[in-house]
């Protein structure tokens, strides 16, 4: 078993970290790229101590791009989640 982003407690775990900037750097190039200014960020509200940097290094990669975060409901064009389950629910509510 691997865990991704998370510490691992049991040594017989491997582990991989992820250097959550430069990652939602590359996320920010790609979605302005294609065209998209306001871009949000959708959290579960749970506290998880290795993602919990997501919301700020996407609020970084956008300023050094002059732009700043957007709401999720306010007219964002993109929107990076917190984790797969988080995007899922959101796709289901922006269907409906």
């Amino acid at each position: 078993m691997v865990v991704v982003s998370f510490e691992a407690s049991d040594p017989r775990l491997g582990t991989i970290s992820v250097d959550e900037y430069a990652a939602m750097e590359g996320v920010v190039a790609h979605l302005t790229g294609l065209g998209h200014e306001r871009i949000a960020f959708a959290h579960s509200g749970a506290h998880e101590e290795f993602v919990d940097t997501r919301p700020d290094a996407l609020a970084a990669a956008l300023r050094r791009r002059g732009l700043a975060p957007a709401a999720v409901d306010d007219g964002a064009t993109a929107v990076c989640c917190t984790n797969d389950v988080i995007a899922i629910d959101l796709m289901h509510r922006l269907e409906s």
